[in-house]
């Protein structure tokens, strides 16, 4: 699509975000716009002589409604969210002749829309570019594991047990350009639908990712880990170190150390009361999954109060749920574990050698690049424990995502590429974002 203006145009910029803004929140609450508002100091970010004919375009091509309010107006956590976004953009100030402004939108939201749609659609089959291997290890058993990307830099990619790797189309597109990426399949586990057929101890899973790397000649390579996947990245550093050059891990699980027992999420909780009653009662798997599921697809109370019409009852607190909640889509992969019933006790037989799993000392002795990245709203593995986890190590960097869940590698794709890129090129000082915090506990920096 040709197009007569730059990428630094203010008012293309404003769009972007509004974009941002709009998909970001209709992917968790389809309707949100619909019932609310967005509050915004338009004299803080265009000039005045805008704010009505822009907020008009507003409207019409995207359906959101702003609310031009005072400054010192109070603001739920959506209203903020664009604050912050423009905040970071320039001020809107350029002049248009009658009709002008209508016609500009117009040209550049579907701009920014086919760029959007291109992205998607490009996401959405990066797994169909990489090649399917697979090896037979030491006792026997078929292990499969994925290729692709571009790059003399190796990343092997660990994803969560029992979860499909759907969760990272978004995350490994961002990085196939610059990395080759190795994805790894844990043994018993399916990479696209999620699930787990069988359980295996976590030495065998490190045996069986060493057997990989030497099969494909990786002397070294970075290890980015989601959710229960640090633990046993940190488990193979502690075997085959010099194969390692970094760990890196995003929304790390780590159950089972004693002293975070306090930052346990409800979640984690949870699940282990299901697997200690799953012990006790075998069989009993068609009950649990019943209720998993069902809790799983809970409506947000945002959601419940847009049903029956009651909005005006929600305070202003309450909108954070907009942010710990998942993306619709997500919700359905969350899932993916307790769909079968014969997945459901393997998997929780992993989990339970999962927890048993403390790597405290590990990381406390660790002589490579540490990275923890984590949400402040992750309601299944606290962004806590993994600060206090980077805090007592010499060489770990944690960056928090300011309204990021448990899946910012989803949500939050770009963000995350750039803080692993530029942790891997060691500039994380070059990381230019609001909607993080960083702390460096490396030697010299903290």
């Amino acid at each position: 699509m040709k197009t007569n203006f730059t990428e630094t145009d203010s008012l293309l910029l404003f769009l972007r975000s509004l974009n941002k803004l709009k998909i970001e929140i209709e992917s968790k609450i389809e309707q949100y716009f619909a019932y609310f508002n967005v509050k915004w100091a338009g004299e803080l970010f265009v000039s005045p002589y805008l704010i009505e004919p822009l907020s008009a375009q507003v409207k019409k091509f995207f359906g959101i409604t702003l609310e031009d309010v005072s400054k010192n107006e109070p603001l739920n956590e959506v209203d903020k969210y664009f604050k912050e976004m423009l905040e970071q953009n320039p001020y809107v100030s350029k002049i248009y002749a009658f009709g002008e402004l209508e016609r500009i939108v117009e040209s550049y939201t579907a701009y920014i829309l086919l760029g959007e749609n291109y992205i998607l659609k490009s996401a959405g089959e990066i797994l169909d570019t990489f090649k399917t291997r697979s090896i037979e290890v030491s006792d026997g058993a078929i292990v499969n594991y994925y290729i692709g990307g571009n790059g003399s830099k190796v990343i092997l990619i660990m994803n969560a047990f029992g979860q499909s790797i759907h969760y990272w189309r978004m995350l490994i597109y961002h990085l196939v350009t610059d990395y080759k990426i190795i994805i790894w399949e844990p043994r018993g586990a399916h990479w696209k639908d999620g699930g787990l057929t069988k359980y295996s101890p976590i030495e065998r899973h490190v045996d069986d990712i060493e057997e990989v790397l030497i099969t494909e000649n990786i002397e070294k390579c970075y290890f980015l880990g989601w959710c229960t996947a640090p633990k046993v990245a940190l488990q193979y550093y502690l075997k085959h170190s010099h194969r390692v050059k970094s760990l890196l891990f995003i929304s790390g699980s780590f159950k089972g150390i004693p002293e975070l027992k306090s930052f346990e999420t409800n979640y984690e909780k949870n699940l282990e009361e299901i697997s200690k009653l799953l012990e006790k009662q075998p069989g009993s798997e068609s009950i649990f999954q019943k209720s998993i599921l069902s809790s799983l697809n809970k409506k947000t109370n945002i959601e419940r109060k847009i049903d029956t019409d009651k909005c005006d009852d929600l305070h202003q607190d309450q909108f954070i749920e907009v942010f710990t909640s998942a993306r619709t889509d997500v919700k359905t992969l969350i899932g993916g574990p307790f769909q079968e019933l014969e997945k459901i006790t393997p998997y929780f037989k992993q989990l339970s050698d999962f927890w048993l799993r403390d790597v405290k000392e590990i990381i406390h002795s660790a002589e490579i690049p540490l990275l923890f990245i984590s949400g402040d709203c992750d309601q299944m593995a606290s962004s806590r424990s993994s600060e206090l986890l980077a805090s007592i190590s010499s060489q770990a960097v944690f960056v928090e995502v300011k309204r990021g869940n448990h899946f910012i590698l989803t949500e939050q794709s770009d963000l995350i590429r750039s803080i692993i890129h530029n942790f891997i090129e060691n500039s994380t000082e070059k990381i230019e974002s609001s909607f993080i915090k960083i702390r460096d506990f490396r030697e010299g920096k903290c």
